[in-house]
C-alpha cells in the first residue's frame, strides 16, 4: 500500500512538509500471482538474478560517468547498484562514500559508509581508510547520528586502534588511541548500548588505573573533561552490570569536591544494584545533604525506594515523612513526601505537601530577586514545575474544579504562557472517570464572559478550554487577550506605515495573534484560525516582511476550501522569503489538497529543481518529503515510471527512508493491465528488490499497517501464500487496533486468502472491505463486490 501525503497539519506546523500518513489503493482488480508456473523460491531466485544483472549495469555506468567527469551521475549509479544487489552493495558503497564527500554531501557519505541497513544486528562499516573512518565518525557524531558513529568507531578500533603495530607505540601514541576509544564509548552509550560502551572503555579505564605512562598522558589530555569521563565510565558500567568498575569510577568522581554529592548518588545506585540497600542509604545521605545538583528528584526517590525495599510501603512513608520534617525548606523533599501520601491514598495530605512547595514559589515575584540583588535559584523553577504538575493531577483526580482553576490562574500570573504545565493539564483533564470534573469546569468557563476575566484568568481559561475541546471559548479568550495588548497609538491611517516605535509597541499583540491562529490550526478549527489571521491583518500587527502568519493563513484558507485566497497568501510569503523552501513548497501542497493534481505536479517539479543544489539539512528533508508527495501524485495519474524515479531519488540520498522503501516496493510489486514499464523493467518485474525494501520498511516501523500490507502484497505476488496471509492479517489487526480500519487492507487479505484456497475467509474479508469502502470509495467497493460469487 502506498502511503499518501495526507497529514497536512504536521507538515504546515513543523515545516517538514508532506509526511507520509494516509493510504492509497489499487483501482484495478488484482492480477493472478506470478508463481503459477513455478514455486515461490524459484521465482524469487529468478528475480534476484535479474537484480544482479541490473546492479552490474549500474556499476559499469557509474564508472563510465565518472571517467567522463560526471561525478554526480556516477554517485547516483553507485547508490542504485548498492540498493539493487546485496553481493555488490559493499563495493558500490565504498565507491559512493568518497564521491559524496567530493560533492560536499557529508550526510550521504556517512549513510553509505555503513553496510545497509545500518540497524541490522551485523551492520558494519564498509570503509578501510583510517583517516576517512575517523572523519566520518566525527561527522556522524556532530550530527548526533550515534548508531552510525558507533559503527564507524568500532571499525576504526578493530582495524587500526587495537591492531598490533610493527613496533611498540609511544606513550603519546597510546594516549591518542585511548582517546579514540573514549569517543567510541560515548557514541555507543548515546546509541543506546551501554554494554558496548563499557567494552570500549576497557582499555582507557585500565590505563587510567595505572600510574605513569599513557594513563597520565590520557588524564592530562582529557583535562577538565576527566570528571565527565569518570561519570560516563561509571554509568555505562552500572547499566551493563560491571559493578566493580562502576564503584571505582564513581569513587574517582567523588575526589572532585564539586562533584562529591553527585558521586555519592551514583555510589548509592551502585550499592543498590549490588543488593546492599543499607550501604546505598549511607551513600545517599551525602547526596541529599549536598543537594546533588542536576539530579532533581532522583536522590529523594531512590531514598524512598530503598526504604520500601527494606520494609515495604509503610516504612517508605514514615522515612519520607521524617525527611520532609527534617528538611522543611527543601521543596524536593516535600514533593516526594506528597508522592508517597498519594500512593497511600491520603490525597488531602498530599495536596498540603504540594501546596507547601507551590504556594511560596507562585507568590514570589521573580523580579524581587533582581531588585534585592539575590541570585535566581534554578531549584525553585524545577520544584515549581514538579510540584505544580503533581498538584494539578491530585486536584483533578479529586474532582476539585474550583481549586484547579484557581491554581492554573495563579500559575499563569507567574509563568504567563502555562506552556510548561500544558502536558500535565491535558493529561489531568483527559483521564478516564473525570466527566464530572470536566463538566464543572465547562460550566465555570461558560458563566463568565472573557472581558470579565483578569489577564491571568484569561490565560488559564484559554488553556483549560483548549484541553476541554471548547475551542470556541479558547478563541474568544485569545481575541480578548489580543485586544488588550493593542497599544493606544496603534490606530495608524491605512495609507501610512507604522513607525518603528508603533511597530515595537504592536509586538505583544502580534505574537498573541500568531499564537491564537496557530493554536486554532492545531485544533483543526480553521474558521477560528482564519479569524485570528484576519484580526492580525486588520489591525496591522505584523510587518510587511512577516511571512510566518501568511504561511499559516494559507493553510487555514486551504482547509476551508478557499484555494485561490490560500495561493495568494502562500505566494506572498514565498516572494518575501524566496530562500525558505518550506514557503516555496506551500503552493504545491495547496494544489494537491484541492485535487488539482496537474498543477501540484508542476509546482513540486519546479520546487525540487530550484532547490536541488541547496545542501542545508532541513532543506534536504523538505525536498525528500516533497518528492514523496510528488511520487504519490504521479502514481495516481498513472505515470509509474516518473513516480518510481522520484522514490529512487529519495532513496539515493536517504537509503533507509521507510516511506520511500515502502512506496517503491509497492510500485514494483504491482502489475496493472496495461503493463506500464518502469525504468525499462515491467511493473512487477523487480520483486526481489521489492521484497528487500518492504522488509526494511517493516523492520524500521513494525507498527505500520501500511508497511505490513506492502510486504504481504509482495509475498502474494511471489506466490508465498501463507507468509502473505500472515503479513496481510497483521496489517488488518494493526489498523483495527488503532481505530482506523481500512477497506483496502481487507481487500488485499481477501485476495491472498482466495488464492490460498480459503474461500469462506476470503469472502468475509471482502465483505468487510465493502462495508468500509462504501462511503469512502464507492467505485472500489463495487470492484470488490464483483469478486463475490
Amino acid at each position: 500500500m502506498i502511503a499518501s501525503s495526507r497529514n497536512w497539519l504536521l507538515v504546515a506546523l513543523t515545516a517538514a512538509a508532506f509526511l507520509a500518513a494516509g493510504r492509497g489503493a489499487r483501482a484495478d482488480a488484482p492480477p493472478a500471482p506470478q508463481a503459477d508456473a513455478a514455486d515461490s523460491a524459484t521465482l524469487l531466485a529468478r528475480f534476484e538474478s535479474e537484480d544482479r544483472r541490473l546492479a552490474a549495469a549500474h556499476f559499469a555506468t557509474a564508472r563510465s560517468l565518472y571517467r567522463r567527469g560526471d561525478a554526480e551521475g556516477a554517485l547516483r549509479q553507485y547508490q542504485r547498484a548498492a540498493r539493487s544487489c546485496p553481493p555488490l552493495a559493499e563495493e558500490a558503497q565504498r565507491e559512493a562514500v568518497p564521491l559524496a564527500l567530493s560533492l560536499s554531501r557529508p550526510e550521504e557519505a556517512v549513510r553509505y559508509a555503513i553496510k545497509l541497513p545500518s540497524d541490522a544486528p551485523h551492520a558494519h562499516a564498509v570503509i578501510d581508510d583510517p583517516v576517512l573512518l575517523r572523519r566520518l565518525a566525527l561527522m556522524a557524531a556532530e550530527r548526533r547520528e550515534w548508531r552510525h558513529a558507533a559503527l564507524l568507531y568500532r571499525a576504526l578500533s578493530a582495524r587500526f586502534v587495537d591492531a598490533t603495530p610493527g613496533s611498540k607505540p609511544s606513550a603519546d601514541d597510546q594516549a591518542g588511541r585511548l582517546m579514540l576509544r573514549i569517543e567510541w564509548a560515548r557514541a555507543e552509550y548515546l546509541s543506546g548500548d551501554p554494554a558496548a560502551a563499557t567494552h570500549a572503555f576497557e582499555a582507557p579505564l585500565a590505563a587510567l588505573r595505572r600510574p605513569g605512562g599513557a594513563g597520565d598522558r590520557l588524564g592530562r589530555a582529557l583535562g577538565a573533561g576527566l570528571t565527565a569521563t569518570w561519570q560516563l565510565i561509571g554509568v555505562c558500567a552500572l547499566e551493563s552490570g560491571a559493578h566493580a568498575d562502576a564503584q571505582y569510577a564513581f569513587e574517582r568522581l567523588a575526589e572532585d569536591p564539586s562533584e562529591a554529592p553527585r558521586a555519592k548518588f551514583w555510589l548509592a545506585r551502585t550499592a543498590e544494584a549490588r543488593g546492599a540497600p543499607l550501604a546505598a542509604l549511607d551513600a545517599l545521605a551525602g547526596a541529599i545533604d549536598g543537594a546533588a545538583g542536576g539530579l532533581g528528584l532522583s536522590p529523594y526517590e531512590l531514598y524512598g525506594q530503598l526504604h520500601r525495599r527494606l520494609g515495604g510501603p509503610q516504612r517508605e512513608l514514615a522515612a519520607l515523612g521524617r525527611l520532609a520534617q527534617r528538611r522543611p525548606n527543601d521543596p524536593l523533599a516535600q514533593i516526594v513526601w506528597g508522592d508517597a501520601l498519594r500512593r497511600s491514598d491520603e490525597a488531602d495530605r498530599a495536596i498540603a505537601a504540594y501546596r507547601s512547595v507551590v504556594t511560596p514559589l507562585v507568590d514570589s515575584d521573580p523580579m524581587t530577586r533582581l531588585t534585592q540583588d539575590r541570585p535566581a535559584n534554578p531549584l525553585d523553577d524545577a520544584a515549581l514545575a514538579e510540584g505544580a504538575d503533581r498538584l494539578i493531577e491530585t486536584l483533578a483526580s479529586g474532582g476539585k474544579a474550583a481549586e484547579l482553576f484557581e491554581l492554573v490562574a495563579r500559575l499563569a500570573e507567574r509563568t504567563l504562557s502555562l506552556d510548561e504545565h500544558a502536558a500535565a493539564i491535558e493529561k489531568a483533564l483527559a483521564a478516564d472517570g473525570r466527566d464530572a470534573l470536566r463538566q464543572r469546569l465547562i460550566e465555570r468557563l461558560d458563566r463568565v464572559a472573557p472581558p470579565d476575566w483578569s489577564d491571568a484568568q484569561l490565560t488559564a481559561a484559554r488553556r483549560l478550554s483548549a484541553s476541554l475541546e471548547r475551542h470556541d471559548i479558547a478563541s474568544s479568550c485569545w481575541q480578548e487577550t489580543c485586544e488588550r495588548l493593542l497599544p493606544s497609538n496603534a490606530d495608524v491611517p491605512a495609507d501610512e506605515e507604522p513607525t518603528p516605535e508603533v511597530r515595537l509597541a504592536l509586538l505583544p499583540a502580534a505574537e498573541a495573534a500568531l499564537e491564537w491562529g496557530f493554536d486554532m490550526l492545531i485544533a483543526e478549527q480553521y474558521e477560528a484560525a482564519q479569524r485570528a489571521f484576519a484580526w492580525g491583518e486588520s489591525h496591522r500587527v505584523w510587518g510587511a516582511s512577516d511571512s510566518g502568519p501568511l504561511q499559516y493563513q494559507a493553510t487555514a484558507l486551504a482547509m476551508l476550501g478557499r484555494t485561490e485566497e490560500a495561493l495568494v497568501a502562500a505566494r506572498r510569503a514565498s516572494r518575501q522569503q524566496p530562500e525558505v523552501v518550506e514557503f516555496a513548497a506551500r503552493p504545491a501542497w495547496i494544489f494537491q489538497h484541492a485535487g488539482r493534481h496537474d498543477e501540484a505536479i508542476a509546482e513540486y517539479q519546479e520546487l525540487v529543481g530550484r532547490f536541488a543544489n541547496d545542501r542545508d539539512a532541513a532543506t534536504r528533508q523538505t525536498l525528500k518529503d516533497s518528492r514523496l508527495a510528488l511520487s504519490a501524485l504521479l502514481a495516481q495519474e498513472g505515470d509509474y515510471a516518473a513516480a518510481a524515479e522520484e522514490l529512487q531519488r529519495v532513496l539515493d540520498e536517504f537509503p533507509e527512508s521507510p516511506g520511500a522503501s515502502n512506496d517503491l516496493a509497492y510500485l514494483w510489486s504491482e502489475a496493472p493491465a496495461d503493463a506500464s514499464r518502469i525504468n525499462g523493467e515491467g511493473r512487477g518485474a523487480r520483486l526481489a528488490s521489492a521484497l528487500r525494501l518492504a522488509r526494511a520498511a517493516v523492520a524500521s516501523r513494525p507498527s505500520s499497517a501500511a508497511y505490513h500490507d506492502t510486504l504481504g502484497w509482495v509475498l502474494f505476488r511471489l506466490g508465498d501464500q501463507q507468509a502473505a496471509i500472515d503479513e496481510l492479517r497483521r496489517a488488518v489487526e494493526l489498523a483495527d487496533a488503532e481505530g482506523d480500519p481500512d477497506g483496502v487492507l481487507h481487500d488485499h487479505l481477501g485476495d491472498a486468502l482466495a488464492q490460498g484456497g480459503q474461500d469462506e475467509s476470503a469472502r468475509r474479508a471482502w465483505r468487510q472491505a465493502i462495508e468500509l469502502l462504501e462511503e469512502s470509495d464507492p467505485e472500489m467497493a463495487e470492484a470488490v463486490r464483483a469478486k463475490l460469487p
